[in-house]
């Protein structure tokens, strides 16, 4: 059902220079829906930096179970580009506002 250019690009984005790109980049919207979904289920929660941080490691333990379930692999998987990824989507594109 994939037509060749669709299964040209995927394969593109699967090569060396680019996974990492991806990777970077899925896991760092993830970060930034999970600070959006913190915003909108936890209305009455206190945003800061602290809860923040709780946030990423909440996001890698749920990362990490999901490597041990027999899941088929997805765009992202633990590691140290997705902890980076994550990173970045929550402080930089998701909670800038709640540095403070």
């Amino acid at each position: 059902m994939n037509s060749a250019i669709a299964s040209q690009i995927l394969a593109t984005l699967y090569t060396p220079p680019w996974r990492t790109i991806t990777d970077l980049a899925v896991s760092a919207g993830v970060g930034a829906i999970a600070v959006y979904f913190l915003e909108t289920l936890f209305p009455r929660t206190a945003i800061n930096t602290n809860v923040l941080w709780t946030l990423i490691l909440c996001l890698m333990v749920v990362l990490i179970i999901k490597s041990f379930l027999p899941f088929p692999e997805g765009l992202i998987a633990p590691s140290q580009i997705s902890l980076l990824g994550i990173v970045l989507g929550v402080f930089l594109l998701g909670g800038k506002r709640y540095w403070r």
